[in-house]
């Protein structure tokens, strides 16, 4: 048994306590549970733009386009319908990770990253890409905002083959977006409706092999910090270990500093939150 497996087993407790309380907003449950996982990922696609009437064929999580000359991204999904269109969902926790001119980073980044030299900028394909936040960072009180490009002196499409949708992650309708953001906010199955999103949870919480490998992929975000702490010298590096965990749902801020053996207050200070 290698050192890696050891520790999963030796934590395991812990960590089941850790997943129970996960759901599908929090950045370590994304990466795997939705993962070549296309059922789930057409639950979100039908709910949130239905009349785009996509089909998704595959999908991969923390998908990252580099940067040559420049900044690359990380998807926290990428998709492919049977038509070639390419949509990025990210869930956002915080309200600054949905900024506006992120959606214009993607989208550029994609575009760059699928238009090959020789080819002609009309080879493009539509590109969807899809905010779920925790918040209503468009202050609407509406379940989602659609951004499309307009002439701005006749209103007319300009037709460009570029989307970004916002998701409110507030809303509380009964309405598909409403069901949608309740299930991907549920900690257990008792109320979500029925569908690929349900399944998921079910599996990677209440089947050997699901909790297993969500008990793998802890270990390795706490790997990755007591890495990282090395490198940034011990207390300094304890906290950016500890804020990561909190970012990944892995954490409260309150088990935070309790691990650090100080005041809630004193830690939000100390490590900027």
């Amino acid at each position: 048994m290698d050192d890696g497996n050891k520790r999963v087993l030796d934590h395991r407790e812990e960590y089941i306590q850790v997943i129970r309380e996960l759901t599908l907003m929090d950045n370590v449950f994304t990466e795997v549970a939705f993962d070549n996982n296309v059922p789930a990922v057409q639950e979100i696609l039908d709910a949130v733009i239905p009349k785009a009437c996509l089909h998704v064929t595959s999908v991969k999580t923390e998908y990252v386009i580099p940067g040559i000359t420049s900044k690359g991204i990380r998807m926290d999904i990428h998709a492919f319908d049977s038509s070639g269109a390419i949509c990025n969902v990210e869930i956002q926790r915080r309200d600054d990770g949905a900024a506006p001119r992120r959606a214009r980073h993607n989208a550029s980044v994609i575009d760059t990253s699928v238009l090959r030299k020789g080819c002609d900028a009309l080879e493009l394909p539509e590109v969807y890409i899809i905010f779920l936040t925790m918040n209503d960072v468009m202050k609407g009180n509406l379940p989602t905002y659609t951004v499309e490009r307009r002439v701005e002196e006749t209103g007319n499409p300009f037709g460009d083959g570029s989307h970004i949708v916002y998701v409110n992650g507030a809303w509380t309708g009964d309405d598909p977006v409403g069901r949608l953001v309740h299930n991907m906010c549920a900690k257990g199955l008792e109320d979500m409706t029925e569908g690929a999103l349900k399944e998921t949870v079910r599996k990677y919480k209440e089947t050997e092999k699901g909790v297993h490998k969500m008990c793998e992929a802890i270990e390795k975000i706490r790997d990755e910090g007591r890495d990282e702490g090395r490198n940034e010298g011990r207390e300094e590096g304890r906290i950016i270990m500890l804020k990561d965990l909190i970012a990944d749902g892995i954490l409260t801020v309150a088990m935070a500093a309790k691990k650090m053996g100080m005041s809630e207050e004193a830690f939000r200070k100390m490590a900027m939150l």
